[in-house]
């Protein structure tokens, strides 16, 4: 499933505020709101990885927060890419 596709399922489920709006472009507005809300929460789940990381002295625990930081990484990869190709 594509971002956007994710994005647009969790607006019709309401799980994502949805404006009323009449035009495609109130619609284009609220989709970039939604990306820029996702982008800063990849940001946050990166430090919140790597500070977890730096706190624990547990091997295990250390490669598993480093392991959650490069999916966040691969996450904003993706939400970055998708925000450049909206309309």
């Amino acid at each position: 499933m594509r971002a956007f596709d994710i994005i647009e399922f969790s607006i019709k489920l309401k799980i994502v505020p949805r404006k009323s709006y009449s035009n495609e472009e109130s619609e284009i507005n609220d989709i970039s709101k939604v990306i820029r809300t996702a982008i800063k929460m990849e940001k946050n789940g990166i430090d919140f990885y790597h500070k977890a990381e730096e706190k624990t002295s547990y091997p295990l625990a250390k490669k598993m927060f480093l392991s959650f930081a490069e999916d966040e990484k691969r996450h904003l990869t993706v939400l970055k890419a998708g925000q450049r190709k909206e309309p």
